[in-house]
């Protein structure tokens, strides 16, 4: 299984230009259970990222350069309110997916423990680093980032997109 690990900031961390991943991509490989590698996207990698995450959650992440401190420019996808309301929306589809295979391995005679735990939380195609100045950074699955970003209004920056394999 091939996954994206994306990276996101709020405005005031990128103006900062305190917006990159603070971990190696032999750090994240360890936080991913199974996961064999994590390598950086270049630009096209990037592109295709952004694609995906369009496909998979219904979102329409627009992209757009912008210059931050010292005059570097450098690519960003934009989430905004209505696109973090439908990734919000689509997480929450996602978690109700899996209450019911949970429901369903809890009617069975000798349910799967592993299994359970799988499909309730470990599972993820995507992870998300959010790095802000306020709370530092974070290493999210979709799990955790729907609980703990269901609130946030938003808007949050795409800065860096990571491709692992599990």
């Amino acid at each position: 299984m091939h996954g994206t690990i994306v990276v996101l900031t709020d405005k005031r961390t990128l103006d900062e230009d305190e917006h990159y991943c603070p971990w190696a991509d032999y750090e994240m490989r360890r936080w991913i259970p199974g996961c064999d590698c994590v390598i950086r996207d270049d630009p096209a990698g990037f592109q295709e990222s952004l694609q995906y995450l369009n496909e998979a959650y219904g979102l329409d992440i627009r992209r757009m350069e912008v210059t931050i401190d010292g005059g570097d420019r450098l690519e960003t996808g934009i989430l905004d309110r209505e696109c973090l309301q439908s990734l919000m929306a689509a997480l929450q589809k996602d978690k109700e997916e899996r209450l019911e295979r949970v429901r369903k391995e809890l009617g069975k005679l000798e349910p799967n423990m592993w299994q359970i735990a799988d499909n309730a939380y470990m599972d993820s195609n995507v992870y998300f680093v959010v790095v802000t100045i306020d709370d530092g950074p974070s290493f999210r699955n979709e799990m955790d980032f729907y609980h703990s970003m269901r609130n946030e209004a938003g808007p949050l920056y795409v800065v860096a997109t990571y491709r692992f394999h599990v």
